[in-house]
């Protein structure tokens, strides 16, 4: 029963604020623009607005689609033969060990 004050240290961890631009050497490199939307072989797929102004990697994956990456984070793929964006859902399996803290 303390007062936060009382149990309370700073940080050995100095904050160095966000970074101005993700990079992605070696693979493909799209902005987001205002409206959440990536251009991508000329097609337009709508990625998300809480990325707008940064910058997406994209990976060739599986079956002809490309993996959309945020800094190492694995947002979803493109398809190009539907032109769409299927975002990453997490599973039961995922959620619980999220919640254990795994």
């Amino acid at each position: 029963m303390k007062f936060p004050c009382e149990v309370y240290t700073s940080s050995t961890r100095s904050y160095t604020g966000t970074p101005d631009q993700l990079e992605y050497p070696g693979i493909a490199c799209r902005k987001v623009k205002t409206g959440g939307c990536i251009s991508w072989e000329g097609e337009q797929y709508f990625i998300s607005t809480a990325l707008r102004g940064w910058d997406v990697g994209l990976t060739p994956g599986d079956e002809g689609r490309f993996d959309v990456k945020f800094a190492g984070l694995i947002l979803g793929q493109i398809e190009p033969s539907s032109a769409a964006f299927l975002p990453v859902i997490p599973t039961s399996k995922n959620t619980e060990s999220q919640k254990n803290g795994q």
